[in-house]
């Protein structure tokens, strides 16, 4: 299984079939997602055309064009209360009841020592993990899209500036010691 990210468009058809043909299941999230969007009428008829327009599309890449799709509010979640397929709502979200329970949710790890990077046992486990990764940077080709070749080198000043791994919180566009940071984990991860 994996993961398709709201990245701001929806996946295309050939996605999909491509996915059947290998095997692999997708779990495809809507978009607006870490943000704040209107709640005017308007705004959320349209969401929700959008919602049903998507969800028919690839429905029948689902098991034998199923009627009961599972959809989580969000990507990584505290698991469930109840799963129970017979009943009219089939999954109770834990949200914020943090008792234990017997059917978990997936998990996310961001909470890394960059010293332990490759440390795989300071990890957590969980019964599917949906979201990791370390701090690190875009490929030389996008740099090389995006910024004069003189300044593609590791500590330079641009790319220092839009390391935004410690976002500076403010409108600071010379934001040195929160990048500096970044950079730093970086450096000692490698090591």
């Amino acid at each position: 299984m994996l993961r398709v990210w709201a990245s701001g468009a929806y996946s295309p058809d050939f996605i999909y079939e491509i996915a059947d043909s290998l095997g692999v299941l997708l779990w495809s999230e809507f978009e607006f997602g870490d943000a704040l969007y209107p709640v005017n009428p308007e705004f959320l008829d349209n969401v929700r055309e959008e919602a049903e327009y998507n969800a028919r599309r690839v429905n029948y890449h689902l098991f034998g064009n199923s009627k009961s799709i599972s959809y989580t509010p969000s990507s990584t979640s505290n698991g469930y209360i109840v799963m129970n397929f017979s009943l009219p709502m089939s999954i109770v979200e834990r949200y914020y009841n943090l008792t234990p329970g017997s059917v978990y949710g997936e998990t996310g790890f961001y909470n890394y020592d960059s010293s332990q990077a490759f440390n795989f046992s300071a990890y957590p486990v969980g019964r599917f993990s949906n979201e990791f990764g370390y701090h690190s940077m875009p490929s030389l080709q996008i740099w090389q899209q995006a910024i004069d070749p003189s300044d593609i080198y590791f500590n330079s000043s641009v790319i220092e500036l839009r390391n935004q791994h410690y976002p500076p919180g403010n409108t600071n566009t010379s934001n040195y010691y929160n990048s500096s940071k970044g950079m730093g984990e970086m450096t000692i991860a490698a090591q």
